[in-house]
């Protein structure tokens, strides 16, 4: 609620896994890094430990500029890379 005293940007593990030393966390922002798009913030208890379950849905995450992003031409399809990511565009034949 209000303005947080600090925020910290962690990362999870391979499994998945927060591990926030050095901070006590009242709420967590997912965020997607490809799209710089982040989420409602989940509240939780810093006294006690959470298992959270994130789904995120399709064409719900807001519209990204790719004006003037770079395309590489790879076999038959068009690739953008942007973070971590790449995205493939296959041509669709009718």
């Amino acid at each position: 609620e209000g303005t947080p005293d600090e925020l910290h940007f962690l990362q999870a593990d391979e499994t998945g896994a927060l591990h926030p030393d050095n901070c006590s966390v009242t709420s967590v922002r997912p965020v997607v890094p490809m799209f710089e798009v982040a989420g409602a913030p989940l509240k939780v208890s810093p006294a006690t430990g959470h298992r959270l379950s994130l789904r995120f849905v399709p064409n719900d995450l807001g519209h990204i500029a790719f004006r003037a992003e770079p395309l590489k031409l790879d076999a038959n399809a068009l690739v953008l890379e942007r973070y971590d990511a790449e995205i493939r565009f296959l041509r669709v034949r009718p």
